[in-house]
């Protein structure tokens, strides 16, 4: 029984050029227009903004060396929001594919916590490196068996965080428009922190409290309080420990 001929071969035969993914796509043969590296550094030129978002994430690939079996690549993502999302091929997960695609690039790109962004940064003072928040609100979700109540509260700070940007994305802001919406946000979530903390020395005195000795006692007893008895922590209500 003769052998199908490969993919690749009966592409070859129309005349259309076929590059190996995990060999010319590496080896920087192409126009200079497949290089996401000189893409972005174009782009950031032509004033589409100096922000990219980068994350990689493992593909199984054919490798013509494994007969029968499949090997693991690495895709990498450089997406700038509302604009296009080229994808980098690499056969590891080291830092040479991003350290080359990142060439051209100045300016601020978003990841996650992987040591290879945050030695690339260390090395390019014309980087900027920011985190996610999806990725931070996952380890105080994972930290929730101990200590679930102290971690709600984070997670609680969060999802305000993340109100604050559906109802920036339901209204269609522009990142201009969503920054301000975020700085107007901020002060109203200070002042009203700011209106909580002024209440508790002001009770105080009315329940006839020192109120420099009511915080030293509250601040005595918060190690040991419960969800249950917290409310006797509140100025007037329960007995202060002794000391």
């Amino acid at each position: 029984m003769r052998p199908r001929p490969a993919p690749a071969d009966t592409i070859r035969r129309t005349g259309f050029p076929v590059v190996s993914p995990t060999k010319d796509l590496r080896d920087s043969k192409l126009p200079s227009h497949f290089q996401i590296g000189r893409f972005a550094g174009v782009s950031r030129r032509r004033g589409h903004g100096d922000y990219l978002q980068l994350d990689e994430t493992p593909v199984k690939v054919i490798d013509p060396d494994l007969l029968g079996r499949t090997a693991t690549g690495w895709l990498w993502a450089y997406a700038r929001p509302g604009g296009p999302v080229p994808f980098d091929f690499q056969g590891g997960r080291g830092r040479e594919g991003p350290e080359r695609m990142l060439r051209d690039f100045r300016g601020t790109f978003q990841s996650d916590g992987y040591g290879v962004y945050e030695s690339i940064e260390r090395q390019r003072p014309d980087l900027r490196r920011v985190g996610c928040w999806a990725h931070a609100r996952r380890k105080f979700h994972e930290a929730l068996e101990d200590d679930a109540a102290w971690t709600r509260e984070f997670i609680a700070w969060i999802a305000r965080l993340y109100a604050v940007e559906k109802e920036a994305r339901e209204q269609g802001l522009t990142p201009e428009a969503r920054k301000a919406l975020r700085g107007e946000r901020v002060p109203e979530e200070a002042g009203w922190r700011s209106a909580v903390i002024d209440s508790l020395p002001v009770t105080a005195r009315r329940a006839g409290l020192d109120p420099a000795k009511w915080l030293e006692d509250v601040l005595r007893r918060i190690p040991t309080a419960t969800t249950a008895n917290l409310h006797e922590l509140l100025p007037g209500n329960g007995k202060p420990a002794t000391a």
